[in-house]
Order: C-alpha cells, then structure tokens, then sequence
C-alpha cells in the first residue's frame, strides 16, 4: 500500500493501474488487494458512496476465499465508510462482525478501533448509553 503517500489523486491512480496489470497478468490475489486499496482511497477522497460499493463487492469474494484478516479490515473499514454516510443500522452491522473476525485473530488493535466506531455509530442512532460504553 506504499501509493498511499504519493497523494490522493496519485494513489487512487496507482492502485487502479495495479488492478488493471494483476487482472491482465491472472494475479488474483494483487488483484484483490489493489481492489481494497481502491475503497480506502475513495474514502480518503470523501466518497464514501463509491468506497462502498467497492467494499461491497470486496467482501464477497472475502467471505468466498475466508481471508479472515481481510474479512476483519474490510468489515471495519465498510462499517466506517458507512458511518460517513450515516447509515447507522449497516455500520453497525458490520463493525459488530469486524470485531467477530478480530476476536478470532486476536488484533486487539482492530479490536478497539472498530468498538471505537461502534460507539460513534451507537451515538448516531441516539443511543447514548450504549455509544459511551463502546
């Protein structure tokens, strides 16, 4: 993911053409990772519209390979993505499964950030007590 200090523009950029080159050479797996690393730079880009739907689509084939580190970062980070969009309920949805997939690996680190999220979404729906436990 080293595109990502490049810039924006640039790493959105770099990532597409990664993509393109491990479809056209059968790298199934750069592919995928390109893929994820097009979503993030989507929400670094502020939208959060497009991101998840490359997610979205991410996740599936996630779930169809269970990649379960990828699983954990792809639900955490479409849960956000989500957030953006104040779609709550789904952000929910997902960062409760983010943090299924990283009890299993055991990132303590993935761990906090997504109940950290979860606490921002509790409070989005209006929840409060249960958005200042997370």
């Amino acid at each position: 993911d080293r595109g990502i200090v490049v810039g924006k523009n640039g790493a959105l950029e770099l990532f597409l053409s990664a993509r393109k080159m491990s479809k056209i050479n059968n790298c199934y797996s750069e592919f995928l990772r390109a893929t994820g690393a097009i979503g993030s730079c989507y929400h670094c880009l502020f939208r959060d519209d497009i991101a998840v739907k490359i997610y979205e689509k991410y996740l599936l084939e996630m779930r169809r390979e269970k990649k379960y580190l990828s699983l954990m970062t792809t639900c955490r980070d479409l849960g956000i993505a989500l957030s953006s969009l104040r779609d709550y309920k789904n952000a929910k949805k997902y960062l409760k499964e983010s943090i299924r997939y990283a009890e299993v690996v055991g990132d303590n680190w993935c761990i906090g950030i997504a109940k950290q999220k979860l606490g921002l979404v509790f409070l989005g729906l209006g929840d409060c007590d249960k958005g200042l436990k997370n």
